[in-house]
């Protein structure tokens, strides 16, 4: 399985792209600004974690689609009689209104597979079945949930007509300075309502699809996101500098296979109950009550004799989490570069290119350990 192709509209800075995707290794080279960052984090909302919200609209087209939905609820008051009459057009016109029109983003996926391939966790997505395709196509959108959208304007529909007869009202009296001021603030406030239902509708939505992506089925984002074994490596990530962070990343991407390994269960069981036996023995909990408690229970005996209150006694028990556990690893444990007379020096004491390197090395085996044959295996960095 593999990404074959992804044509983008409305993203960001991309009105209208294709990317096609070599079979083994693609390459996104650009100037500064030309949208390389964008494009990863949009594998990243396609494949794995995240969706699209407002801010990933092409401004311009966002615009367009604001400026098109105020324009429709003016043209659909300008023919309605009363508020009734508004209402029924509203509901009419967006029922019957091409879907399309108020796709915000449309993001479509072609992915390609072999015959020899397994295709069992996408069948349920075929839709080409002549011997010539061996694709499926996908379409995930960011849009306008029609029903969501008739929804709230029937529940806002007497508030936006009366904000329109208010306007129309002042509109045929007598032009002042003060008139038309209060005019242009209605006429803001009315359009900024408008976009406010308008953000609220915005829903993110896969469909799979024929290959002219025109016979569409809709299917669950996650369920979508599942068929993909996505990783990234973030160029940003937070670099070894010892005059600025105690961040050893080589140290915890180590420790992070390890976690993954079939010894890290049984390391973990007997780690936890070693540093209890050893707490224990240095009688951690009676010193702590000794020197620590004395004051807090002296307050609960006062608390019991005036308030008749059954305060019982304080107890102390450690309790060790794998959080706890995976936190005091990645802050003790460091790399070292060891030499052969002795030397030890840090991991970024060879240069941040070699400890980034290295890290990286490690970042793509961990991936690679993850390699799904019957999902869609993609690494980006």
């Amino acid at each position: 399985m593999r990404l074959k192709k992804i044509k983008i509209a409305n993203y960001r800075q991309f009105s209208n792209a294709v990317i096609n995707f070599d079979d083994e290794l693609t390459i996104l080279a650009g100037a500064n600004n030309s949208g390389k960052t964008s494009i990863i984090e949009l594998f990243r909302r396609l494949f794995r974690d995240r969706n699209f919200t407002k801010e990933d609209i092409s401004a311009e087209y966002y615009s367009k689609l604001q400026h098109d939905f105020i324009s429709d609820i003016d043209k659909i008051y300008s023919i309605s009689l009363d508020e009734t009459e508004f209402r029924e057009n509203i509901k009419k016109k967006f029922s019957l209104d091409d879907k399309n029109k108020w796709t915000a983003i449309k993001i479509e996926i072609e992915v390609q597979y072999n015959k020899d391939e397994s295709i069992s966790l996408f069948s349920d997505y075929l839709m080409e079945l002549g011997d010539a395709c061996t694709s499926f196509f996908f379409q995930f959108n960011y849009e306008v949930d029609m029903a969501e959208l008739n929804k709230l304007l029937g529940l806002n529909v007497t508030s936006l007509f009366d904000k329109k007869r208010e306007i129309k009202a002042l509109s045929v009296t007598r032009k002042t300075k003060e008139i038309n001021e209060k005019i242009g603030e209605l006429n803001e406030r009315f359009e900024d309502f408008l976009i406010e239902i308008l953000e609220k509708v915005l829903e993110n939505k896969v469909y799979f699809t024929d290959k002219n992506y025109e016979n569409k089925q809709l299917i669950g984002v996650r369920e979508f996101q599942a068929l993909f074994n996505y990783n990234y490596l973030n160029a940003t990530r937070l670099l070894n500098d010892e005059k600025t962070d105690n961040y050893f990343s080589i140290s915890k991407e180590l420790l992070s296979h390890f976690k993954k390994s079939n010894d890290w269960e049984e390391f973990k069981t007997q780690i936890i109950k070693d540093i209890k036996n050893g707490l224990k023995a240095q009688e951690l909990n009676e010193k702590v009550k000794k020197h620590s408690l004395t004051k807090a229970q002296n307050a609960l005996d006062n608390i019991e004799k005036y308030f008749e209150y059954n305060k019982g006694d304080f107890s102390l028990q450690t309790d060790i989490s794998d959080e706890l556990l995976m936190t005091f690893l990645s802050s003790s444990l460091q790399t070292f570069f060891e030499f052969k007379n002795g030397t030890k020096l840090k991991e970024f004491s060879q240069g941040l290119g070699i400890s980034n390197l290295i890290f990286m090395c490690l970042k793509v085996e961990a991936f690679v350990k993850q390699y799904k044959s019957d999902v869609v295996d993609i690494f980006c960095y």
